[in-house]
């Protein structure tokens, strides 16, 4: 496959984690995509977020394209394909952050 979503939980998130992953689930199941739930600290010698990091080492080498999303987000454009995404950055292009309203979104990349 092609495409993974990452998703991280740990206790701290535990009150959202399931209707988050539902919808990752959801999501990826229309268009064909894994999704990988890692639970807990991948690290604990750093903040839960460094874990960021290590899931995205751990699962890169089997897929094409990898997006991670903090468990807080939602798919609300499930229409909305990946392959579109990717398609329209210029040749070459490794990496993907997404941005809001605040600039460089670390909770989707």
């Amino acid at each position: 496959n092609g495409f993974a979503i990452i998703v991280l939980c740990d206790d701290a998130v535990l009150d959202i984690a399931a209707a988050s992953v539902a919808n990752k689930r959801a999501y990826a199941a229309r268009h064909g995509y894994d999704v990988v739930v890692i639970h807990g600290t991948l690290d604990p010698s750093r903040p839960t977020a460094w874990s960021k990091i290590i899931a995205m080492r751990r699962v890169l080498p089997s897929y094409r394209w990898v997006l991670f999303v903090d468990i807080d987000t939602l798919v609300m454009a499930p229409e909305a394909r990946l392959e579109d995404l990717v398609a329209d950055a210029a040749p070459g292009t490794d990496l993907i952050i997404g941005a809001d309203h605040n600039s460089i979104n670390s909770g989707v990349w």
